[in-house]
């Protein structure tokens, strides 16, 4: 048995598996563009998390309230690196209404779009090579 041959299977697998998270980013993404409620927010400090090969993000850490008056205290899921803000900058958050601690600066929305268009793009091209290399060594 060649442990080779899960190579492509894999492959294919892993690549829907990326087009799929693609597709999710952008659709909410989208979703809270289209729906959620924008209000003035603090970056009030920057997580840095390390990514696998030494680089990492700065996601910022977001305080605002919502249009209720509720406080809320939460962490952009999407960072870049470079910061696009700094620790003290006033924000326009959007904020998810019925999930207020899903929430991103404003000027990150369009970073949301961009990982997922890249996510599909590497997993469709994932997926193609697992199938060509399946069909040229099956056929």
């Amino acid at each position: 048995m060649n442990p080779h041959q899960y190579l492509p299977p894999a492959f294919i697998l892993l690549g829907l598996l990326f087009a799929g998270a693609g597709v999710y980013s952008i659709r909410s993404t989208r979703r809270l563009r289209r729906n959620g409620h924008r209000v003035p927010g603090l970056v009030h400090g920057l997580n840095f998390e390390r990514g696998s090969e030494g680089g990492g993000n700065y996601y910022p850490v977001l305080h605002f309230h919502t249009m209720d008056g509720s406080f809320v205290r939460t962490t952009s899921d999407v960072g870049t690196n470079p910061a696009r803000s700094r620790p003290g900058d006033q924000v326009t958050v959007v904020y998810d209404p019925a999930r207020p601690d899903r929430a991103r600066p404003e000027n990150l929305l369009g970073v949301g779009t961009l990982m997922g268009v890249l996510f599909i793009l590497l997993g469709t091209l994932a997926a193609t090579a697992g199938a060509a290399i399946t069909i040229t060594t099956y056929s």
